[in-house]
């Protein structure tokens, strides 16, 4: 699993989830959880930033999206020997995702549940559109495009966070 210092566990057995915003760029955290791993008690964290974030163009659900997150944290959670201590960390659209993908590690929504998500024991939201986004606060080429694709096509899963919307509400 890709992770910025992810060496051997030092003082915690801690496994770091981070998953990115609709436009945020790759490796653009690296720094910070660098300044992370060198602050005392967090020296031995692993960290896996979560490779396929979700893009203004990405195609699918929001939910298979978080479903397939759960399940990937899952599969790396056992691989690395099943840390004891989980940080879910979302940012942007990735905070709803982490959020939700959470809720079906622990069974919730109909789905079944996952070991790994008995093991969080915090979930950091970095400017999550936790009520969806409001076509009024985008800048107008944004609201255009985005009123426009709404109407065309479904397909988009960022469409899937504005307010108002099935997977929001």
């Amino acid at each position: 699993a890709g992770a910025p210092g992810g060496g051997g566990l030092v003082s915690r057995d801690r496994l770091l989830v981070y998953f990115g915003g609709l436009t945020e760029k790759p490796r653009s955290t690296d720094e910070l959880f660098a300044r992370l791993q060198s602050e005392p008690g967090h020296a031995g964290d692993r960290v896996w930033v979560y490779p396929d974030w979700i893009r203004p163009t990405t195609r699918g659900s929001l939910a298979g999206l978080a479903e397939s997150l759960s399940d990937r944290i899952e599969s790396l959670w056992t691989d690395l020997g099943r840390p004891s201590e989980i940080v879910l960390i979302g940012h942007s659209a990735g905070g709803v995702l982490v959020r939700y993908a959470y809720l079906v590690g622990m069974g919730r929504l109909g789905y079944q549940g996952a070991g790994w998500a008995e093991r969080v024991s915090r979930i950091v939201l970095l400017a999550a559109p936790n009520r969806g986004v409001a076509l009024s606060r985008l800048p107008w080429p944004a609201r255009l495009v985005s009123a426009l694709a709404a109407v065309v096509t479904r397909r988009f899963a960022a469409l899937e966070l504005l307010a108002g919307s099935a997977f929001m509400t």
